[in-house]
């Protein structure tokens, strides 16, 4: 299939075709439920499997996913814990590896946002994304972020094949800056190209298969897997309106701050059902910290 061809089926997944896509989630599965490869209950390697994170990207809704990440940072110290994402979830999967607390993370975003004078250009950020996502990141990551992104793993598209490939074994810092931008480089959006190199390799955004043609395949893991799709919380989504404008729609740091404090909530509900026991994540990765007060778990702002 040629990128024209299969853009043009991209595009053929109307706001009402999405919508009938989350109606269907939430109808035959309910809310973050387990993903699993089609392997027998039995098997002995379902049984010793480790519980992976899924992180996909779904534009503004990288808020959200952050304050899923600052409640679960209060807990475990995800830089142990296997994860994969891609697109705004990889910037949400590395940020959380590295304990960047969301408040910081915002703060930056949009001071940068300003300088580079986004509100009072008429196309926004159309075209100069990446740099301010690259400097964004650069301004974040500490200096062994690659160390601590060991379990993390990016998904990006790549061209021509448009099959799914993870990235994974950081080489330095840059490495792994250079894989995140990668993985959320949305064609024309970030700076203008259709696709961007890494690695030796034109790719771009690892959320096209996962969001667009609905085959969760190269994001989601075989074996046990927890995934935090926004697509999966109704009070967002009634906040958000649905469709995919809720995806891309402009953001202010206040809306920003009261996405994460949604995720925060989300997460919270999710305890309150026993889905975190249920799925065994405290059962594996629940001592690895001791301290609640370390972690991503500030998001106040001034």
């Amino acid at each position: 299939m040629t990128l024209l061809k299969w853009i043009h089926r991209c595009n053929s997944f109307t706001n009402e075709h999405l919508s009938v896509a989350i109606k269907n989630r939430r109808d035959s599965k309910g809310m973050q439920q387990v993903i699993a490869a089609q392997r027998s209950p039995g098997s002995a390697s379902n049984k010793t499997a480790a519980l992976h994170i899924v992180w996909p990207g779904f534009g503004t809704c990288f808020f959200w996913q952050a304050g899923i990440m600052s409640r679960l940072s209060e807990e475990f110290r995800m830089a142990h814990v296997p994860t994969i994402a891609s697109s705004g979830g990889g910037l949400v999967a590395v940020l959380g590896a590295c304990e960047v607390p969301p408040a910081e993370a915002v703060r930056l975003a949009f001071r940068l946002c300003r300088e580079a004078g986004v509100y009072d250009r008429p196309m926004g950020l159309l075209g100069i994304w990446r740099n301010l996502v690259h400097r964004w990141l650069d301004g974040l990551l500490p200096a062994d972020a690659a160390s601590r992104c060991t379990h993390v793993r990016l998904v990006v598209t790549e061209l021509p094949s448009l099959q799914p490939l993870q990235l994974n074994g950081w080489n330095c810092r840059d490495d792994l800056i250079s894989a995140a931008l990668a993985s959320a480089h949305i064609p024309l959006v970030l700076d203008g190209t259709w696709a961007t190199r890494c690695r030796n390799r034109l790719v771009l955004d690892g959320n096209l298969h996962y969001a667009w043609l609905r085959r969760p395949q190269g994001l989601v893991p075989p074996g046990p897997s927890l995934v935090f799709d926004p697509r999966d919380d109704p009070h967002l989504q009634r906040e958000l309106g649905g469709g995919f404008g809720a995806w891309v729609r402009r953001m202010d740091d206040r809306r920003a701050f009261h996405m994460i404090e949604l995720g925060r909530r989300h997460y919270d509900s999710l305890v309150e059902r026993g889905m975190l026991d249920r799925h065994a994540l405290r059962a594996q990765y629940g001592r690895l910290r001791t301290s609640t007060s370390a972690g991503l778990s500030s998001v106040r702002h001034t």
